[in-house]
């Protein structure tokens, strides 16, 4: 082992207890605590144990139980028994803490408009489509889905989108709601010049937007 002494744990569970680990060779013991020893000197030898930092679990998790204990039988090691939690595992698998419900809806058909685009999809559809940008209407909850073949023809989406809402339903878009995304950004302009009000959502805070990111499931 070129001198190098390597200790190698396998369990499911993140190492935090003070439990002795021995070597079968009776020749090098373990423990994190110092004050289970009677006396200790300073050890100036060249040797190095090599004990994992546990960045691999927190990043990737573990193996399941039942996959773990079939290693250690296959290496003539007892099974694992454990009680404790897994701290990092249950971080990975529980949610964000729930955001607060907004109820309000605008008071007549597209006084607010929320927007949002989705892709790239892993298929192409038809025209080359890779992409699709919803349009909802707060106070209806009505949906227009338009297919893109890139970002950049949001902006042309939506200016369809508006022409359809005048001459259909005679009467504007007064407000629209984005994510601020960078295809949203180019819309300023345009917003400007036809008294259209922009809203954006907090930076990574989806929720904000969540009329239409909730639709996103619906469609897909």
């Amino acid at each position: 082992m070129n001198n190098h002494l390597a200790t190698m744990v396998a369990t499911p569970s993140t190492i935090g207890d003070e439990s002795w680990y021995m070597d079968t060779g009776a020749t090098h013991h373990l423990t994190p605590n110092l004050n289970k020893l009677n006396s200790h000197t300073p050890f100036v030898g060249s040797d190095k144990v090599m004990v994992g930092n546990d960045l691999w679990h927190f990043r990737l998790g573990h193996l399941a139980r039942k996959i773990v204990n079939k290693v250690l039988s296959a290496c003539s090691l007892p099974p694992e028994h454990w009680t404790g939690v897994c701290e990092p595992c249950q971080m990975a698998k529980s949610h964000r803490l729930p955001f607060t419900l907004s109820e309000s809806r605008a008071s007549q058909p597209f006084a607010l408009v929320h927007s949002d685009l989705w892709g790239p999809t892993p298929v192409v559809g038809t025209n080359g489509a890779r992409y699709f940008v919803l349009f909802v209407d707060d106070h209806t909850r009505f949906s227009w889905l338009y297919l893109l073949a890139s970002k950049d023809q949001a902006i042309s989406a939506f200016l369809q989108f508006k022409v359809m809402i005048e001459t259909q339903f005679d009467t504007k878009v007064r407000m629209l709601q984005t994510d601020w995304g960078g295809e949203f950004q180019a819309f300023t302009n345009t917003l400007c010049k036809f008294g259209i009000l922009h809203r954006v959502s907090c930076p990574s805070t989806s929720q904000q937007n969540g009329r239409v990111e909730r639709k996103h499931r619906h469609v897909g």
